[in-house]
């Protein structure tokens, strides 16, 4: 005899694993907020940032989305949208709205972007999903500087170090590559055996 325990669950699908080298790809990092942090990844690598006040800058927005989708159409690459997912009962749907809105109004298409949890992200980047947003905000904001650095970049505003920070997750993120067309997707290369075969 079989009890009934309730209504039954689906599995999860198993998230794509990251990949071995960054994406071939244009990618749109976006910190989702009154002031929306963003970030745009080339190949892999920081290309620009900043940060767009969403109540007075909405034509920005449409501007940053067709930088991105101009720089990936000159490289011969797909372009993705990746925005951080806000939770339940904030009010920072609205903003996405307006990211996702200017996206595919830009060309960008439905199936080229995907939202991730700051969790998510986070344990990746930042090697923990538990700190509190104080913490996780001054640790975004170290390895932003660092990585902004690198770029010889200037001003950096702590959404701006959001979106640069989950652009490090997005560049190697499983999750990407299935936006991305099966032919662009990079595969692990072979691991070299450690015994004479």
């Amino acid at each position: 005899m079989r009890l009934a325990t309730g209504p039954s669950r689906r599995a999860k699908k198993p998230k794509p694993p990251p990949a071995y080298l960054p994406h071939d790809c244009a990618i749109l990092t976006v910190d989702t907020a009154r002031i929306s942090g963003w970030a745009i990844y080339l190949g892999g690598r920081l290309f620009s940032y900043g940060e767009e006040d969403m109540l007075s800058e909405r034509r920005g927005v449409a501007g940053i989305v067709a930088r991105v989708l101009k720089y990936a159409e000159e490289r011969g690459w797909s372009a993705v949208l990746v925005w951080e997912k806000p939770f339940a009962g904030t009010s920072q749907g609205q903003y996405v709205g307006a990211w996702k809105m200017a996206w595919i109004d830009g060309g960008g298409g439905k199936r080229r972007m995907l939202g991730v949890y700051p969790a998510t992200w986070r344990a990746r980047v930042l090697g923990t999903s538990r700190a509190t947003r104080e913490n996780a905000r001054r640790a975004e904001m170290a390895l932003a500087r660092l990585i902004v650095g690198f770029v010889g970049g200037g001003d950096l505003g702590p959404d701006a170090a959001a979106a640069v920070c989950i652009g490090q997750w997005a560049i190697r993120a499983g999750e990407v590559a299935a936006c991305l067309p099966k032919s662009t997707r990079k595969r692990r290369p072979k691991q070299a055996s450690l015994v004479a075969e």
